[in-house]
């Protein structure tokens, strides 16, 4: 099997999906921001937008490809 343990691939996997959700279990610094105007509001709301679509494209690929 390529010569590689099948420990030692588990545990490659299991930092790569630690690594890769990193994102997910860390607090956003503009969380703890109140918006002034509805401007910003909306930028905000584009950048949460924007970070789901992403976690979204590497769930999907992960399903896809998971090693």
């Amino acid at each position: 099997m390529l010569g590689v343990p099948l420990g030692q691939k588990l545990l490659i996997f299991a930092f790569e999906q630690v690594i890769l959700d990193f994102e997910r279990l860390r607090k956003p610094s503009y969380a703890l921001t109140v918006e002034a105007n509805d401007e910003e509001v909306l930028e905000r709301s584009r950048a949460d937008l924007e970070e789901l679509k992403e976690s979204l494209r590497r769930k999907e690929q992960r399903r896809r490809d998971p090693t």
